[in-house]
C-alpha cells in the first residue's frame, strides 16, 4: 500500500479549517495520525539507527568469523576451539606504551558500546511512546497518562503483547554487549622461564660474569616490578646491608613477593644488585568468544529493529512523546481536553482546587517534584552504590599498597597494571584457569557493567523528565513554536528528529556514559598469562595459557569518587527550588491537554505562550497566542463571580513575546 502524502493532508485539512475544531473531518484526522513509516522525524531516525546497527553487525560478524577460523586452525580444529582463547594483535616490551595502547583501545570500545546502547535506548523510547488510541484508552481508564520517558511502566501499561516482547528484546540483547564488549581485546604476559634470585651479604653471593651491576634505587624498582608477572631479568642477586630480611628479599627476587603484604622492600636495605637483564614480552590480543557474542547480540538487535519498524502496527502510527507532540495533539483533538465541557471550580474551591491545587501564588518548585515516587528508591540505589564502591576502593588501595609511597603504588597498582596481589580466580582456592574457563571469567569481570548501566538508564530517564519540565516552564509568557518529533507541514510547529533531549545534551551524556563504562572496565579485567605450550592439562588439552581476573584498587576508588561527585551534584540540583509561575506538569498529558483549550488549529505561525487566557466570565490559564500574567490569589480555572473583576476586550491584559519582567509586573498592576 502506498504511503499517504501526509504533508498535503495537513495542508488540505488544517489550513482550510479554523475555529471549531469539532467540525474537522474525523476521517482525515484518522489518516493523519495513522501514517505508515514517516520517513522524516523520529521514525526516519529509527530507520537510520536500525540500518546502521545492521551495518555494524555485519562488520563485527565478518571480523568474528575471521578470528574464529584462524583460532580453529591454530587450536587444531573446532573441537579444540576452547583450548585457545585469543590471537595476537600486537606484541612488544611490557612497558607503559603497550599498556597505554590497551587502555586507549578500551576507551574506543566503550565509545562504540555507548553508541549501540544509546541507539537501543532510542528504539525502546519509541516503543514506550503512545499512539492516539492508547492515549484515549488510558485517559478514559485512569484519567491521565504519563509520557516522555523510556520506562517499563509505559510499555507494560499498553495492550500489545508483541510490543512488550519487542521492548524486552532490546533490553535482553543489550546484556551480552555489556558483559562481553570489554573482553574482546585483552592483555597477555610472557613470564620469564626459570626465574631465579637470591639475597644476602656480598660475602655470600659475589657477582658472576654475566650479571650487570645496578644501584640500590634501580634494584628497588626491579624488585617492585618483579612480582607483577613482568620481569626484565632472569637472574637477580640482591646485596643487603643486613641478612635479617634476606628471605623476603629473595622471594621478591624470584617473583614471589606478592603474598608478603606485611613486607615491602626499602632502598636503605640494599647495597647493590646484580642482574642478568632480558627483554620482557607482552601482547595485546583479540578474543574470539566475546567478539562472537557481541556480534550475535548486535545482529539480533538490528534485525528486530528493522522487522518491527516495517511490520509492527505500533510504528505505522503517529506516536507522541515530546511536550510539543502533546500540545499539537491536544489542539487538534479537543475531545482530549478533559475539562472543556466541565464547570469550572468556584473561587472558594468548593468545586475543585483548579490547576494549582488552590489559589495561584508564585512558587518555588524543586526539580525532584517532577519525578515519581520510585525515584526516591533510585536515589537510595545511587548513594548506596557510590558510597559502597568508594569505601571498598579506599580500603583496597590502603591495604594492598601498605608501606609503599603514592608514586610506587601508582606504578604497581595503577589503572591498567597487573599484579599477582590483585589477581584471583572466582570460586577457586588454588590452581589456574585455562582457556575453557575464559568465558566465565569475562562474565564475572564485566558484571559491574550491568550495575552501572542500570543506574545510568535510571538517571537518563530522570534527566529526560526534568528537561521536559524545563521546556514546559519556558512557555510562560514567551512565544514558542511547539517542538514536535515528526515531520510536519504546519508552520506553527517546529519539527525535529530527536525525542526529548537535544543533540548537545545527548552528546554530553554519551561522553559521560563512555567515561564511566571505560573506568568500570578498568576496575576488573581478564589477564592472560602464557604458559608452556608443550604441557597438557588434566583433560589432555594443550595448556597454552592461564587466565586470571585482575582488579585495580585505583580504578575502583576512582569510579567511586567520580560517581559520588556526579551523584552529589545531581542531588543538589534536584533539590534546589526554582521559581515557577506555572503548575507542576510532571509528565501529565491531562494537564497539557487541559492547557490547550484556548487554542484552535492550526496553531499561530508566531507560536504560543502559557499564561492567563481568561474571558469575561471565566478565569482560565493555558496556552494562547496572546496571554497575560497570572493574577495572585485567583483559582485557575474558576468562574468569575460578582466580586471578581470583569475584563473587556479593551483591557490591557495581553502579553506578547519579548516583554521584560518589569513590563509584566506593570500589566499586572494595571489589571488590579
Amino acid at each position: 500500500m502506498a504511503r499517504p502524502d501526509y504533508q498535503s493532508i495537513e495542508l488540505d485539512n488544517y489550513d482550510n479549517y479554523r475555529g471549531d475544531a469539532d467540525s474537522l473531518s474525523r476521517a482525515k484526522l484518522d489518516i493523519l495520525d495513522d501514517i505508515s513509516l514517516l520517513h522524516r522525524g523520529y521514525i526516519g531516525s529509527a530507520l537510520l539507527i536500525s540500518y546502521a546497527l545492521l551495518v555494524i553487525a555485519v562488520s563485527i560478524i565478518t571480523a568474528a568469523c575471521f578470528v574464529l577460523i584462524v583460532t580453529a586452525r591454530l587450536s587444531g580444529g573446532i573441537s579444540s576451539l576452547f583450548s585457545l582463547a585469543s590471537l595476537k594483535l600486537r606484541s612488544g616490551s611490557c612497558n607503559t606504551e603497550l599498556r597505554n595502547i590497551n587502555i586507549t583501545i578500551h576507551l574506543l570500545i566503550n565509545f562504540f558500546g555507548t553508541i549501540v546502547l544509546g541507539s537501543s535506548n532510542y528504539l525502546q523510547q519509541i516503543c514506550a511512546s503512545p499512539d492516539l488510541e492508547e492515549i484515549e484508552r488510558r485517559l478514559k481508564a485512569k484519567g491521565d497518562l504519563s509520557f516522555g520517558a523510556n520506562s517499563a511502566s509505559s510499555v507494560f501499561g499498553q495492550r500489545s503483547f508483541s510490543l512488550k516482547v519487542i521492548w524486552l528484546s532490546f533490553v535482553v540483547t543489550s546484556v551480552p554487549i555489556h558483559v562481553m564488549l570489554n573482553g574482546i581485546v585483552g592483555y597477555a604476559v610472557h613470564p620469564v622461564d626459570d626465574l631465579s634470585g637470591q639475597a644476602g651479604l656480598l660475602s655470600q653471593y659475589p657477582p658472576t660474569a654475566n650479571q650487570t651491576t645496578i644501584n640500590a634505587q634501580e634494584c628497588y624498582n626491579y624488585l617492585l616490578s618483579s612480582s607483577a608477572y613482568v620481569t626484565d631479568y632472569d637472574n637477580m642477586t640482591v646485596i643487603l646491608k643486613s641478612s635479617d630480611n634476606a628471605f623476603e628479599y629473595m622471594q621478591y627476587a624470584q617473583g614471589n613477593g606478592d603474598s608478603a603484604y606485611d613486607f615491602v622492600p626499602k632502598v636503605d636495605d640494599v647495597v647493590d644488585c646484580y642482574i642478568h637483564p632480558v627483554v620482557s614480552q607482552c601482547e595485546l590480543t583479540i578474543r574470539w568468544f566475546p567478539l562472537l557474542m557481541t556480534a550475535i547480540a548486535v545482529t539480533i538487535k538490528s534485525l528486530i529493529a528493522i522487522i518491527a519498524l516495517h511490520r509492527h502496527n505500533h510504528f505505522h502510527k503517529r506516536l507522541f512523546n515530546s511536550l510539543g507532540d502533546m500540545i499539537a495533539l491536544g489542539t487538534r483533538r479537543p475531545q482530549l481536553q478533559v475539562n472543556r465541557n466541565e464547570k469550572y471550580a468556584f473561587i472558594d474551591g468548593k468545586k475543585g482546587a483548579g490547576m494549582f491545587g488552590g489559589p495561584f501564588h508564585p512558587q518555588r518548585i524543586q526539580w525532584v517534584k517532577s519525578l515519581g515516587k520510585l525515584d526516591f528508591a533510585v536515589s537510595v540505589f545511587w548513594w548506596t552504590s557510590v558510597i559502597g564502591v568508594t569505601v571498598a576502593g579506599a580500603m583496597m588501595w590502603n591495604n594492598i599498597g601498605a608501606g609503599l609511597s603514592v608514586s610506587d603504588r601508582l606504578k604497581r597498582f595503577g589503572v591498567g597494571t597487573i599484579d599477582p596481589s590483585t589477581s584471583f580466580i572466582p570460586g577457586s582456592s588454588g590452581g589456574d584457569a585455562g582457556p575453557h574457563l575464559f568465558p566465565i571469567l569475562v562474565l564475572v569481570a564485566n558484571s559491574p557493567q550491568l550495575w552501572l548501566s542500570f543506574g545510568y538508564l535510571l538517571w537518563n530517564n530522570q534527566i529526560t523528565r526534568i528537561w521536559m519540565e524545563q521546556e514546559w516552564r519556558s512557555y510562560y509568557g514567551r512565544l514558542h513554536k511547539p517542538r514536535v518529533s515528526y515531520k510536519t507541514a504546519d508552520r506553527g510547529l517546529r519539527a525535529t528528529r530527536w525525542l526529548q533531549l537535544p543533540y548537545w545534551a545527548t552528546a554530553l551524556l554519551m561522553v559521560i556514559n563512555t567515561m564511566l563504562h571505560w573506568l568500570v572496565s578498568q576496575t576488573m579485567f581478564v589477564v592472560e598469562i602464557f604458559g608452556d605450550q608443550n604441557i597438557t592439562d588434566s583433560d589432555g588439552n594443550l595448556n597454552y595459557s592461564d587466565f586470571y581476573i585482575n582488579y585495580s584498587p585505583l580504578a575502583i576508588m576512582s569510579i567511586g569518587i567520580g560517581s559520588s561527585i556526579l551523584v552529589l551534584s545531581i542531588t543538589i540540583y534536584y533539590f534546589i527550588p526554582r521559581k515557577s509561575l506555572m503548575p507542576l506538569m510532571g509528565g501529565s498529558a491531562k494537564l497539557v491537554f487541559e492547557s490547550c483549550n484556548g487554542l484552535s488549529w492550526p496553531l499561530p505561525k508566531s507560536g504560543v505562550a502559557w499564561g492567563d487566557i481568561s474571558t469575561t466570565t471565566q478565569y482560565r490559564a493555558g496556552f494562547g497566542e496572546m496571554v497575560s500574567p497570572l493574577t495572585d490569589g485567583v483559582i485557575y480555572p474558576s468562574a468569575i463571580n460578582g466580586e471578581g473583576r470583569h475584563f473587556t476586550g479593551s483591557d490591557t491584559r495581553f502579553l506578547r513575546y519579548g516583554l521584560s519582567s518589569w513590563k509584566m509586573k506593570l500589566v499586572t498592576i494595571v489589571r488590579i
